[in-house]
């Protein structure tokens, strides 16, 4: 409870006000004080969160950030939205976080950071598709005793037809970043904006 209420703090649509990311709390910039805002003084105010939910629109792109690469809500609400309103099946949750996994473990044998790129840049499907190639054949190239993912894995559980396919790149960058949180906050290399296109949270084509 205290992590969504925390998650949705931030899309409040406050004027002359600012979301501070140490404090976890909204402030006036309406004065070179900046004073903290209390909640009573915006609750009513919209929230993007909310509206997206009562639209029916996808909030999985908001709970975490590709430019700081970290998520903003812990991976137990996303599994539970998948499940309970994206009406994603529990063992097609498992099956991306563990493709998840997998593609975490060679990150960091691998020391490569620009592994995940592919995905954090795919605002097609056939580009996502690309990117799991991709990782397939790093996998084979590694001399891995067993593949990323096998042909059923992947055409009834990862891209299955009618199935909106940025929800699970969506679910796989969650579960990464925080699998890689440490090793992404230490790496010294920069993202490098010209490779990396944010995708749009309504990119499902």
């Amino acid at each position: 409870k205290f992590a969504w209420h925390a998650f949705m703090r931030r899309f409040f649509l406050i004027k002359k006000a600012e979301f501070n990311e140490e404090s976890k709390s909204w402030q006036s910039t309406k004065n070179k004080d900046r004073d903290q805002l209390n909640d009573d003084d915006y609750k009513n105010n919209p929230n993007k969160i909310y509206q997206n939910l009562l639209a029916g629109k996808n909030i999985l792109r908001s709970m975490y950030r590709v430019k700081e690469k970290k998520n903003l809500i812990p991976i137990e609400i996303p599994k539970a939205y998948c499940k309970e309103v994206r009406h994603m099946k529990k063992d097609r949750i498992q099956a991306v976080l563990d493709l998840a996994d997998r593609v975490c473990e060679i990150v960091e044998k691998q020391d490569a950071r620009k592994l995940i790129y592919p995905i954090e840049s795919a605002r097609f499907v056939y580009q996502f598709r690309t990117a799991l190639i991709r990782l397939l054949k790093k996998n084979i190239a590694l001399g891995e005793p067993q593949p990323l993912f096998t042909t059923e894995d992947y055409l009834e559980k990862l891209l299955p037809d009618g199935e909106p396919w940025s929800d699970v790149r969506d679910l796989m960058l969650i579960r990464i970043y925080e699998k890689l949180h440490h090793y992404l906050q230490n790496a010294g290399e920069k993202l490098d904006e010209e490779a990396v296109l944010v995708p749009d949270e309504n990119d499902e084509l």
